[in-house]
């Protein structure tokens, strides 16, 4: 076997284990080949001839760097010798920069003249697991030491800190209070050296260091390892020069600068000069690593001597994506792979893929020449090279050479070929090959397909296959890749074949159904409709079912047929017979059911029964929702209920015949499809312009001051929202005349859309009617050019025209300002669109890294490559999610009690429809069913669809099972079922469909709780023998298809299912905006960040996120009680003196008993003061108070006053009065002792227009400092709170319908009002009695985990990605938000989506390594000898091996020696292909003669 050429199942040793160091000197120069002394590297000998300089950068000890070289240390040429390390010995220690920071946290960690430990043992004693953290927390600690007085220590006072400078200056600072005595010394790397060679093993040991793999000294360069030639390559040039690598000019520069160091310290050991030689080699050695960190000013980066261009050092090499790691290890380039751009054949399968012929002859699969194939492959050698399907190669069994066919005799090799030979033969039809196109978003982005070679040179792909790749046909590219082993085949063939991926499991619907061309062909084949008479006018002659249907005679309906391989014979769907002429025609819902499976549907848009879609006029028009990827739809029921491979025929058969069907018949699209009447024209016209007048009103009351607010916004936000409101309902008033105008039939746009083909009604109205407002990030287009948007337009013109709405259509033209405006936004598209592909591409590989471990085990837990459990069952329940379906319970929730009770509690319900031998009394068993179901209707109320329709997921579609069995087995009589068996065979079932989990209170929780009550629901006796008629027979086909769809629903082990919720999360991440805008009140929760950047602040568990809101639930309070609304949001809401203002000023009034101001209120405002006195004055108790104040004014008061004018309608909107406000600004100023302040404030009944209030301070002069002070106290008098909770800036009502479900199990439809803020408090707020403390929570990952703990928050992250996904217009199983939340808080705190987390967590060096700050962890890892077990999929990728995952999950365990013993064989023998086929019958051996063991159901397994 050649070195290059190894089989699948070789047996290659597996890498365990990496267990990270740093070598230490000596270990260098023991690894090493020669020592590096000559910076020559090449001696020209007298002939000419160019060697190898011996001790040079390329001695041959070290490996060969030309073909014809021979490595003097293993005796290879080049192709072979891996490379051999030299080493330099520096003659003077120096820095390692990049690991300068862990010195200097070293140094203060011991003491700087003992190398003693600086804390005692006590202080050591760190509870972390965490090596790095325990580290920086002795660290922290010991950097507070200032002299060593630990045991034994020295006493010395150690310096206050260590600073870098320069490049590799440490200098050690002794910082005083007299600054005459502080001093800074340079620590030279020597002196560093000696003090951690003083480090004992025990104190490395409690530092963190492993004495085997990193001594402290090592951190210091004493010698320097030169990597081999193997490299750092030298290329030889056409003209015979010599390129060499970026590193060896950088080596050479070391050995120089070494060589005159050597030279220096031995002339004069006390040379000044020393210190500068050894900052040289300092620079050298730091760029040689790293030529990117800064070094200070005047220090330039490293540059290649002859280019002058800047280094590429190793550290460059290694990280970012194209380095080593990520560039060459986790991604490598591949052989037997070919990329070309794709083309549509919508009359190939989908699991085909046309490959031109010239990739088809380049590329090659090894073929083993056996009993069956030895002619065909003959056939293909005689072929030749170069003629398809020929042989390009042959390797011979037992011989490591591969033979090449191009320059043969190749009858000779027909004649030498034999079994077990291995011909790497030409791709034909049939291979099984991968396709690829990049970015790989989800699994689905990689499928295998059959190979059918084809002319020319673009891949041909089926049209239905370009969504799950996310491709077009506008000159996209996809990779091909060719597998070299048959173990590699059956994997591709078994799992990722297109037909196994129809159906995703991001949300358990199919990413593959009918589209564009096939899916109008199908619409329109199945119309039915009066205006089909336009088309066919002969229609008229025929029955009233078939009269408004497409129709075909015999010979059309063949030439359908051909193209439809699921046809038969003529009986397959008989023809109809013409009344007049008795000739034979189809209908064209007759011509579609050829190509449907036996299924069967019924709905109320939907009769298919045994296959054949019904002819009913009134149905079975079918269009995207029936046709493509919607759950439920065709593709769907056929893929559950049949198979993939039923799946694929549909989809191809069904392709050709509607493919071909629009061909013969003919579908264009002209400019008459856009014309619509004059008087729709002038409706239209009408409505525009009186929304535009709508909008000039509200402008008006804008400059009135009139205008209301609704929200908590600014008023140029209720503004843009108010007009908005307006606009859009132009637009879609304006779509739906025009909708309403165009006929369904004729108007191919129309039906284009109806199919689901191209388009959706808002593309017909903007071409038709009016094209919309424009709009840039999420707003109208602003403006510009000095408060204009366009410079023909007026400035601060607000109107409608002006700000981007286009009330043209692109059929009538636009004008040219609104062609501009329709531009920005178009621009504004594209550079959403860049701009969004590198943020959630950044964000996939975020999920794909934290995740990429998590699998299902054969204990039905879900674990990470350490073993640490995430989740005790898939998704709480174990099941795939590609299996789950979307099922409704309406006749669980949807009924009356009154009816529920006479289905579930009435056994008479049922007389009349079972055989009257069956009159045993039933109730007690439907007592007990009626208690179940009542249960369970709560339970769902309560818990699971409150607020959304009445639909759950469950991987058994029961409906259909009992449809498909009532038809196959119709009773034309009463039901044969015994009721009292009925009972005991769905309770028996019920016992069967269980898993068992016990939680950690000891209680035991079934997931299959619903499910139990659904199968109770759905087998109850009034739906089998009332709605279905079902038969004994029938039932026990139901309940044996229920147990088996149960058992086939759960999760395979060693699926990835981390990876697929990474890519199920990330996938839709790229369909979502990048900036989300949201104006107040147009949506629920309008105030919250969504979109990208709200995905972003989550998976980073962001401690500030930009907008914090608490979702509120009021307890208690019904949707129409508006006052009570108020009074709680008011309660909620902060509102300080600053909300309720209009205006401040500052006056100068100095007499305090009167005023120089001519305002009226002022006025009114003292003579109230005046007879308030004089009322207290009657009084005994506060006359003397009263003069002392009076006597101070008039002497001391500042002659400046505040002013501060409030608005009424806030007052009044607030509940407040000016004498609280008083009341609260006399608190913060004055108190009992000292009275700063004097308050004068208007009557609240006042009639006056303004409420005023005067401050003036009881202290002051005529100085401008009493007027400065009395600005100072402004601002913190308006920011006096009156009322509400700290933090709760603002808040909006939001209403939702919910159901409610009394005791008695009667549902009743609320609206539950809601409290939407601005800032949260999350605990005053639930300390609120108006509040539902179980439903009320926030946005605030962090608050809710201090506030509430981990599983509370555990519950709002799940929340909040659902949100966030939802209302991008995606949707998503929440089993992967469950998977990602439980891996970020499994531990029981928050791991963040990204580095920090990551680092933080428990995973591989190798793992982290390959995320992000790959150099910075590979020192971390190697300074503190960390250990990587290899068990991560990162590790197993890095060293191309396999991962402990998918079918590498398990082995097969075969006792050879046992076997071959049997069939007196000799191990040691080889076996030939024909006593392989001997043995082939005795496979029927049993291994172990001892009695089978009982089964264990894992179902069963008690967890």
């Amino acid at each position: 076997m050649s070195n290059r050429d190894y089989e699948y199942n070789s047996n290659i040793c597996k890498v365990c284990q990496v267990q990270f160091s740093l070598l230490s000197p000596d270990e260098i120069r023991n690894n090493a080949t020669c020592k590096i002394i000559d910076h020559t590297l090449y001696i020209t000998s007298q002939d000419g001839v160019s060697t190898p300089s011996p001790g040079g950068l390329y001695d041959l000890k070290m490996g060969a760097i030309d073909s014809n070289v021979i490595c003097e240390t293993c005796e290879q040429k080049s192709s072979l010798c891996p490379g051999h390390f030299g080493y330099i010995d520096l003659a003077k220690p120096v820095f390692h920069m990049h690991f300068l920071s862990r010195i200097l946290k070293l140094l203060k960690c011991i003491c700087f003249r003992c190398s003693k430990l600086l804390l005692d043992d006590d202080e050591l004693n760190i509870d972390s697991k965490d090596i790095y953290e325990k580290f920086d927390l002795i660290y922290e600690k010991s950097k507070k030491k200032k002299i060593c007085g630990c045991v034994n220590g020295c006493g010395s006072i150690q310096p206050t800190r260590y600073t870098k400078e320069g490049i590799g200056k440490v200098f050690a600072e002794w910082i005083y209070k007299e600054k005459e005595n502080s001093k800074k010394v340079l620590v030279k790397p020597e002196y560093v050296l000696k003090i951690f060679k003083r480090i004992t093993d025990e104190d490395c040991i409690k530092l963190g260091f492993s004495p085997n793999f990193c001594r402290p000294e090592w951190l210091i360069c004493t010698v320097l390892p030169v990597p081999p030639p193997a490299v750092r390559p030298s290329v030889k040039q056409d003209n015979n020069q010599r390129s060499d690598d970026d590193l060896t000019y950088k080596l050479i520069d070391i050995v120089k600068a070494n060589s005159k160091l050597q030279e220096k310290i031995a002339s004069n050991p006390d040379d000044p000069y020393i210190d500068d030689h050894v900052t040289v080699i300092q620079y050298h050695v730091a760029t040689l690593i790293n030529n990117d960190q800064p070094f200070g000013a005047g220090v330039p980066q490293a540059n290649v001597q002859r280019s002058g261009r800047t280094l590429k050092s190793l550290q460059q090499r290694v990280k970012s994506k194209d380095g080593r790691i990520r560039g060459n290890l986790m991604g490598k380039r591949v052989d037997f792979s070919a990329r070309s751009v794709i083309t549509p054949d919508p009359f190939i399968g989908i699991d085909e893929l046309g490959v031109p012929i010239n990739i088809a002859k380049n590329l090659t699969f090894p073929e083993k020449v056996t009993e069956l194939n030895i002619e065909r492959l003959k056939m293909s050698i005689l072929n030749g090279y170069d003629t398809h399907p020929g042989v390009k190669s042959i390797k011979k069994m037992g011989e490591d050479s591969i033979k090449n066919l191009k320059h043969v005799d190749l009858d000779k090799m027909v004649e030498e070929l034999k079994i077990g030979d291995i011909c790497n033969r030409h791709l034909i039809d049939g291979d099984i090959v991968l396709f690829n196109r990049q970015p790989s978003l989800h699994k689905m982005s990689m499928m295998a397909h059959k190979i059918k070679v084809m002319t020319a040179n673009t891949f041909r792909l089926n049209v239905c296959v370009t969504s799950p790749y996310n491709a077009d046909f506008d000159g996209d590219e996809m990779n091909m890749h060719v597998p070299q082993s048959q173990q590699t085949v059956s994997e591709l063939k078994n799992l990722a074949m297109v037909p196994t991926q129809i159906v995703s499991p991001q949300e358990g619907k199919p990413v593959i159904g009918l589209v564009q061309d096939a899916l109008l062909g199908a619409s329109r084949l199945t119309l039915n409709n009066s205006g089909l008479k336009y088309i066919m006018p002969n229609l008229s002659d025929f029955e009233e079912d078939f009269k408004y249907q497409f129709l075909f005679n015999k010979k059309q309906y063949m030439n359908l047929m051909m193209w439809n391989k699921a046809f038969t014979n003529m009986n397959m769907i008989p023809g109809n017979i013409h009344p007049k002429s008795q000739n034979e025609y189809w209908t064209g819902k007759q011509v579609f059911s050829t190509v449907l499976p036996d299924i069967n549907i019924k709905n109320k848009d939907t009769n298919i029964e045994n296959g054949i879609l019904s002819n009913d006029s009134d149905k079975n028009y079918l269009v995207k929702k029936n046709l493509a990827t919607s759950n439920g739809s065709l593709v769907h029921i056929i893929f559950n209920d049949l198979g993939k491979d039923e799946a694929a025929h549909y989809l191809n058969n069904c392709q050709g015949i509607t493919n071909t069907f629009l061909l013969h018949t003919g579908f264009s699209v002209g400019i008459s499809d856009l014309l619509i009447n004059k008087s729709v024209v002038n409706k239209i016209e009408d409505f525009i312009q009186e929304k535009k007048k709508n909008v000039n009103d509200i402008l008006q009351e804008i400059e009135d001051g009139l205008l209301e607010k609704k929200y908590h916004t600014s008023l140029n936000e209720e503004f843009e929202t108010l007009v908005t409101q307006e606009l859009n309902t132009a637009t879609d008033e304006a779509g739906r005349l025009t909708i309403d105008s165009l006929d369904v039939v004729n108007n191919r746009f129309v039906n284009m859309v109806q199919a689901g083909s191209k388009g959706n009604i808002i593309n017909i109205c903007q071409m038709i009617a009016c094209v919309g407002q424009c709009a840039v990030d999420g707003r109208r287009i602003p403006k510009h050019y000095k408060n204009r948007t366009l410079p023909h337009f007026c400035q601060f013109d607000n109107s409608a025209e002006s700000r981007g709405f286009v009330e043209n259509s692109f059929y009538k033209g636009l004008q040219p300002h609104e062609f501009y405006f329709h531009a920005m936004g178009g621009r504004e598209g594209i550079i959403d669109t860049a701009v969004k592909t590198s943020e959630t591409g950044y964000i996939q590989r975020r999920l794909i890294k934290a995740l990429e471990d998590v699998k299902v085990n054969y204990d039905l837990t879900l674990r990470n490559h350490n073993e640490e459990i995430i989740q005790f069952l898939y998704g709480e329940d174990g099941l795939e999610s590609s299996k789950l379906e979307k099922q409704y319970i309406d006749d669980l929730i949807d009924i009356e009690m009154d009816e529920f009770k006479n289905r579930f509690k009435n056994p008479e319900t049922i007389e009349g429809y079972i055989d009257k031998k069956f009159k045993t009394s039933l109730k007690s068993q439907y007592d007990k069913l009626y208690e179940n179901l009542l249960n369970m209707r709560k339970y769902i109320i309560k818990h699971i669809i409150n607020e959304i329709n009445n639909e759950i997921y469950q991987a058994i579609n029961i409906d259909r099972i009992i449809l498909n069995n009532s038809i196959k087995y119709k009773l034309v009589s009463l039901s044969d079922l015994d009721p009292i068996e009925l009972f005991e065979k769905v309770e028996e079932l019920i016992s069967k469909i269980k898993i068992n989990r016990k939680d950690i209170d000891g209680e035991t929780y079934n997931p299959t709780y619903i499910l139990h009550n659904i199968i109770r629901l759905k087998l109850s006796p009034y739906n089998l023998y009332v709605k279905n008629n079902i038969s004994k027979l029938a039932f026990y086909n139901i309940l044996e298809e229920i147990e088996y769809r149960f058992n086939k629903g759960f999760s395979e082990a060693g699926e990835m299912v981390g990876t697929i919720t990474a890519q199920s999360i990330g996938e839709p991440a790229t369909q979502m905006t990048l900036n989300t805008f949201h104006f107040a009140g147009v949506a629920a929760k309008s105030n919250v960040t969504r979109g990208v950047p709200r995905l972003k602040e989550l998976l980073s568990v962001s401690k500030s996120i930009k907008n914090p809101s608490l979702s509120i639930y009021l307890k208690d309070v019904k949707d129409n009680d508006v006052t009570s609304i108020k009074k709680i949001k008011n309660s909620i809401t902060k509102t300080c003196i600053r909300d309720l203002v209009k205006t401040t000023a500052i006056y100068f009034d100095p007499d305090i008993n009167d005023t120089i101001l001519d305002q009226e209120e002022h006025k009114n405002i003292l003579e109230n003061e005046k007879q308030w006195n004089e009322y207290l004055v009657s009084n005994e108790y506060t006359k003397n108070c009263i003069e002392e104040c009076e006597n101070q004014g008039d002497d001391k008061s500042c002659p400046y006053i505040l002013v501060i004018e409030f608005s009424k309608k806030k007052l009044l909107d607030k509940n407040i009065e000016l004498t609280e406000i008083i009341t609260f600004i006399n608190n913060a100023f004055n108190n009992s002792e000292v009275s700063t302040i004097h308050c004068a404030v208007s009557n609240n009944n006042t009639t006056d227009d303004k409420l005023l209030l005067r401050i003036r301070l009881k202290e002051g002069d005529f100085e401008d400092d009493d007027f400065n002070l009395l600005k100072l106290m402004e601002k913190n008098i308006l920011d006096i709170k009156i009322s509400g909770i700290n933090n709760i800036q603002g808040s909006n009502v939001r209403k939702i319908d919910i159901k409610s479900i009394d005791d008695d199990g009667n549902i009743y439809n609320n609206k539950q009002v809601i409290l939407d803020t601005s800032g949260t408090n999350l605990i005053d707020v639930l300390a609120n009695n108006n509040v539902d403390t179980e439903n009320t929570i926030s946005n605030d990952i962090y608050e809710v985990l201090d506030v509430l703990g981990i599983e509370a928050a555990r519950l709002i992250l799940m929340e909040e990605f659902l949100d966030v996904i939802i209302s991008a217009g995606s949707s998503l199983n929440p089993r992967h938000i469950q998977v990602l939340v439980d891996t970020m808080t499994f531990s029981g705190n928050i791991m963040s989506i990204d580095r920090f987390g990551i680092n933080r967590s428990n995973y591989g060096p190798i793992a982290k390594a390959s995320f992000e700050e790959m150099t910075d962890q590979l020192y971390r890892s190697a300074i503190f000898g960390e250990i990587d077990n290899c068990k991560g999929v990162s590790a197993n990728v890095l060293f191309g091996q396999e991962a402990n995952c998918g079918t590498g999950c398990c082995d097969i365990l075969f006792d050879e020696s046992k076997f071959f013993a049997e069939n007196n064989y000799n191990m040691d023998e080889d076996l030939t292909e024909t006593d392989c086929a001997k043995l082939k019958n005795n496979f029927g051996y049993s291994f172990d003669n001892e009695e089978e063991e009982e089964d264990i159901d894992l179902y069963e397994y008690d967890f």
